[in-house]
């Protein structure tokens, strides 16, 4: 059979199976797979040549064709649904919001387990079981998974599988102290442990997750902790009105001396407030329109002297976050020294 009688076949054929979406190589596949009698055997150089009458038929302009013998007045309507945009792997980005039933949130964030004070954490659960809220968001590196790290490594400290053991043990003592809903936003630290797969062994990146390595295969229930991971860098939002990020979902700029409050203002420009930077500091602006906004960048409960950086001008802290009856917040960013809450 001529390239005529082919391509009338390839038009029924895209036209039945609704498939003007799909690359020209992929319908190519599927016809030469499907009538070997017309096209010949299923070979790369078979695929090719059906592949390079799609393409013409995908890429002519029947508006120029008009007086041309053979000219179909269906073919202006098959090449203006062929021609269409291919399908993207454009990812939706949306926004996590805390439940509306959540009116007292306390947020924790840079703790870094195994390399956590304990004097700093406990003043802070203490302080958050005190105000009995009902919802905590552990707002990033909670774990430090030191030893997936990119970064020169101590080979004597703990592993990941100890370091998972511990956070376990936080999780279910969280539960037991606070029993509320805990929403784990994952941080840099944590997506090390995707970023490694993706780098070393990428077949297995569907499989091995934070979530998967966290579960122990089932056996760490998430449902018996009201537990509840939020990925891939999205930002939260406690009502309307204030946007959680971890810190790391912009690229550069927070380690600056100007002040991450005032930093995270000049990026998000809306009420906000992140961990990340290990510094304590807020920032206010009255803007043209007679809005204030007001960012917050909240401290960490790590160690303070880490090896890596024992002088440094970090704060410790963590922040409690309450619903007002009007829909907005009152935003409390809390400062921690020694074990006292300042």
């Amino acid at each position: 059979m001529n390239n005529k009688g082919k391509t009338d076949y390839i038009r029924r054929f895209v036209i039945e199976k609704n498939i003007f979406h799909l690359p020209s190589r992929t319908i190519a596949r599927m016809i030469v797979e499907e009538n070997s009698a017309l096209f010949g055997k299923y070979n790369q150089r078979n695929i090719e040549k059906a592949r390079n009458i799609i393409r013409r038929l995908r890429y002519s302009n029947p508006n120029r064709n008009k007086n041309a013998s053979g000219y179909k007045e269906d073919d202006l309507l098959f090449a203006q649904m062929f021609r269409g945009i291919n399908e993207s792997d454009e990812r939706e980005f949306k926004p996590f919001f805390i439940p509306d039933e959540v009116t007292r949130l306390g947020i924790i964030n840079d703790v870094h387990i195994p390399f956590h004070n304990k004097k700093n954490l406990k003043a802070a659960i203490d302080y958050l079981k005190q105000k009995e809220i009902n919802g905590l968001l552990l707002n990033g590196d909670i774990l430090d998974c030191y030893q997936v790290s990119r970064f020169l490594k101590d080979r004597r400290k703990k592993r990941l599988a100890e370091e998972m053991d511990i956070l376990r043990e936080f999780i279910d003592n969280l539960n037991s102290e606070l029993n509320c809903p805990i929403f784990y936003k994952l941080g840099n630290h944590e997506e090390r442990i995707e970023l490694l797969v993706i780098a070393e062994t990428p077949e297995l990146v569907n499989f091995v997750t934070f979530e998967n390595v966290l579960s122990m295969a089932g056996q760490f229930n998430f449902d018996d902790y009201k537990l509840t991971i939020i990925k891939d860098k999205r930002i939260i939002k406690f009502t309307e009105h204030l946007t959680i990020l971890h810190g790391h979902e912009y690229r550069t700029g927070i380690f600056n001396p100007v002040g991450v409050s005032r930093w995270l203002y000049n990026k998000a420009g809306v009420n906000s407030c992140c961990g990340h930077a290990h510094k304590s500091d807020s920032f206010t602006k009255r803007t043209v329109d007679q809005k204030t906004i007001g960012t917050w960048s909240i401290g960490c409960l790590s160690e303070m002297n880490p090896e890596y950086m024992p002088l440094n001008d970090w704060q410790s802290g963590f922040a409690y976050v309450r619903k007002t009856d009007d829909g907005y917040f009152k935003f409390s960013n809390l400062m921690i020294d020694n074990g006292k809450i300042l």
